[in-house]
């Protein structure tokens, strides 16, 4: 049985707490690779000591994410306990936790009527208009239902818990932001991200946009030219002596087909796996995972419930204006793995440039478009490293970029992996904002008296702070002061510890703030609340 990293916990109790608050649908945001199975197997644990009745469904669409599922709730708590409901995988088994295909339920909600929970795994995946396998499956059962994801946001739409026919309504745990992710980096949870530019670049201008990102056909026939592969190729051999596993994005499946070729015929050990092999292609996945083969090249089937701890370069040969394909794709590199110190991504198709860092991507809405607008990032002219736009001296090799005197209206924040901290700091601005909604957490690091994470749920935007009265000092003086200023049960009670607080929340001891003033720099900062 394994013991949840407390990221995890806390994001399983913020899913908790929230489905017992009415009309509340929540996700949880966390980076592909930190533990997202077991967060849903901590969740389930809460909801069954709650109401060990209430029997629970986790859904998803993949074959490989329902058996990874079901694996590690299985090990969790039994198999007396946990069954697996699905077409692809031979399986119909109904059980007090049931781990279950879409595709294999959504005409039979019948048999799942007294389900009282729906975990919805990859839930970016729904559709955010009232349509679609999921929204049918859940108008027709009485159950509250949460989600889980690594990318909360779909092409066209935005962030799914955003818009008035969203199925989920709040982002109540988020790590997937810069503080969250380098936290999750420093920490040894995750494998950083290097992304270099190349010699050869793919140029998809002039390529028509269909449903939000380039239209494969014509992306195909622009780029998937010999001469263009062949140099492509001879990059990633050359560069790739050094790293262990490869994993290659291609456009459609002769483009990945030709890629293929192109690398066997240097002597590399490839693989190709596309949506039209059926057999072969597990067969090839377990290769690539025995190390039996070097590289694999794929069209978008590696990216969502693949996991391959030790891939260390990524080769980006497929140009996309969706932040969801662009993260997915690099967070197959995202997972630590044994003398692993780190990923590469060569990016020919310009991704990182076009759409940003992976924990903060740019993400476009049907109102802004901002996809559209100028690059995220630019390129060392010295090592190829990627850098946020107002970088002046290159973290990779220390080139020296030319001073240019002008007026910056904003400043950018941009990395593979953005470190968050602009190179031009804006003058900070304090503002008046909506409190919708507080709750608090349980927050302990190693060799650190534990703290309470209160989250400030301000509509579409997300502000916590940290109360450390364990702590000593100025830290210990002003969480007493801020417990005070809010605390409204017996004085005799006045909360002393992190786990009084808490208590004293549960309790209803805590006055909810109606406003926030706020300023947003680096990090937010709460300077006062109104009640």
């Amino acid at each position: 049985m394994k013991t949840p990293r407390d990221y995890q916990t806390e994001a399983a109790n913020a899913l908790f707490f929230a489905i017992n608050t009415p009309d509340l649908n929540p996700i949880v945001a966390i980076p592909t690779g930190s533990g997202k199975t077991m967060v849903m197997t901590e969740f389930i644990e809460l909801c069954l000591e709650q109401d060990f009745n209430r029997p629970i469904l986790v859904l998803s669409h993949v074959k490989e994410i329902l058996q990874q599922n079901y694996d590690a709730i299985q090990e969790e708590f039994g198999e007396l306990l946990v069954g697996i409901y699905s077409a692809g995988l031979g399986e119909r088994d109904i059980k007090k936790v049931t781990v279950a295909g879409i595709q294999s339920v959504y005409r039979k909600p019948d048999d799942f009527k007294k389900f009282g929970v729906v975990i919805i795994d990859e839930c970016h995946l729904v559709n955010t208009r009232q349509s679609g396998m999921y929204r049918k499956f859940l108008s027709e059962i009485d159950a509250v239902y949460v989600g889980l994801t690594a990318t909360h946001f779909r092409t066209g739409h935005g962030y799914i818990h955003e818009g008035k026919e969203a199925l989920f309504n709040r982002l109540v745990y988020d790590k997937c932001d810069i503080e969250g992710f380098n936290d999750l980096i420093e920490r040894g949870y995750l494998s950083n991200l290097i992304a270099k530019g190349t010699e050869m670049k793919l140029d998809p201008s002039g390529v028509k946009i269909t449903a939000g990102d380039y239209a494969n056909k014509d992306l195909a026939k622009k780029l998937d030219r010999d001469d263009i592969t062949k140099r492509a190729v001879d990059e990633i051999v050359g560069i790739g002596g050094a790293y262990k596993k490869w994993l290659v994005f291609a456009i459609d499946i002769s483009h990945a087909e030709n890629i293929t070729k192109a690398l066997r015929a240097k002597g590399v050990k490839v693989g190709c796996v596309h949506s039209k092999m059926i057999g072969e292609r597990d067969t090839i996945v377990s290769a690539f995972k025995r190390g039996d083969i070097k590289c694999i090249v794929n069209v978008d089937i590696l990216t969502t419930g693949f996991d391959a701890p030790d891939i260390d370069l990524i080769a980006m040969l497929r140009p996309t204006q969706s932040p969801i394909l662009h993260v997915q794709a690099l967070g197959r590199g995202m997972r630590i793995s044994p003398g692993k110190e780190h990923c590469l991504v060569l990016d020919f198709a310009g991704n990182v440039a076009r759409l940003g860092p992976i924990n903060d991507v740019t993400v476009a809405t049907v109102q802004s478009r901002q996809g559209n607008g100028k690059p995220r990032m630019k390129e060392c002219p010295s090592c190829q490293g990627y850098l946020h736009t107002a970088a002046k001296k290159c973290e990779y090799c220390g080139y020296d970029f030319p001073v240019i005197e002008k007026i910056q209206a904003r400043a950018f924040e941009g990395d593979i992996v953005s470190k968050g901290d602009a190179k031009i700091k804006p003058e900070l601005r304090k503002e008046w904002h909506t409190v919708h909604d507080m709750m608090y957490f349980p927050h302990e690091k190693a060799n650190r008296p534990p703290m309470v994470k209160a989250m400030y749920y301000l509509g579409k935007q997300t502000v916590t702070e940290y109360i450390c009265l364990e702590h000593t000092g100025y830290a210990s003086h002003k969480a007493r002061n801020w417990v005070k200023f809010r605390y409204k049960g017996p004085m005799d009670s006045l909360p002393k510890t992190s786990m009084d607080l808490i208590k004293s929340y549960k309790r209803s001891h805590l006055k909810m703030p109606k406003k926030a003033l706020i300023s947003f720099g680096k990090f937010p900062t709460i300077h006062d609340v109104e009640f």
